[in-house]
């Protein structure tokens, strides 16, 4: 791929199953990030005897070569629905590693949901995650989690002003339906301590009902009471249901474009700026 064509580069989060380990986050995580891209795909583990990250990473059109159907390496279709069952039997015996010949992937949400990780160590400046997770709670547990890993492995702290409006508010006679403030937050990247100039910005957008939103969406939350938040169990959406989702998430994308908008005209700005100072 050109750099300069300009076309966007997708990352596909996955999570490589670690079981055993040397590193003591092992014991909780179970495993690493591990990107596939159309140029290099691996991952990278920290050294327990320095202070230092090890890379582990291949050219993509040369991986999985020796697979039946792949002489042109990884594709989209393996990287997303590959399986090999030798390794899932040794990650259920407990004995998959990051240092055989061969790994074992699964889905990225078992390392982190929001597919932000990977984003933040390439120092993205502008981040757009959208949280689909079943969270009727609002806990906010998988932005959490992202936080607390771009803090623990890159030094770069993600913060919000406040997420309180994006928890529903109390019942009240008029809604049925409890309604939230904001379909969005806005939050700052803190990519060097030493200087805002580096600073980035996450736009993270929550399932969640909110006045003015469709009415035939609203009133299909006074039905289905799991909406917007049903289990990843519940896999017989039906026209109504799944025309509700979209419908929603097309209201929240409208309600943030405008944040989104503003953020990368200040980045254009900002860059356009800095080539006029050179």
């Amino acid at each position: 791929i050109d750099a300069k064509d300009a076309r966007p580069l997708p990352i596909f989060s996955t999570s490589l199953n670690v079981v055993r380990g040397k590193e003591l986050a092992l014991q909780t995580r179970k495993a690493r990030s591990f990107a596939f891209t159309p140029v290099l795909s691996g991952f990278t583990r920290a050294r327990t005897d320095r202070r230092e990250w090890e890379a582990f990473y291949a050219p993509t059109s040369e991986g999985a070569t020796r697979m039946l159907g792949a002489p042109h390496g990884i594709t989209l279709g393996t990287a997303v629905a590959d399986v090999g069952f030798y390794w899932l039997l040794r990650e259920l015996l407990g004995s998959t590693n990051d240092d055989s010949e061969f790994v074992y992937l699964s889905d990225g949400g078992h390392f982190e949901n929001l597919a932000v990780y990977e984003l933040v160590r390439r120092r993205c400046k502008l981040i757009v995650a959208c949280d689909a997770s079943c969270d009727p709670g609002y806990a906010f547990g998988d932005l959490h989690n992202a936080m607390e890993r771009c803090r623990s492995d890159f030094g770069v702290d993600i913060s919000f002003s406040e997420l309180a409006p994006l928890k529903p508010l109390p019942d009240s006679p008029d809604a049925p339906c409890r309604r939230a403030k904001e379909h969005f937050a806005v939050g700052k990247i803190r990519y060097n301590p030493d200087s805002h100039l580096d600073d980035g910005a996450i736009i993270y957008i929550k399932p969640c009902l909110v006045e003015g939103d469709p009415r035939d969406v609203l009133a299909y939350a006074e039905v289905d009471k799991a909406f917007p938040h049903d289990s990843t169990a519940n896999q017989w959406f039906d026209e109504s249901h799944f025309e509700s989702y979209r419908a929603l998430g097309e209201a929240a994308g409208e309600a943030a474009s405008a944040a989104i908008e503003t953020k990368i005209r200040r980045l254009l700005h900002l860059l356009d700026a800095g080539d006029n100072h050179e």
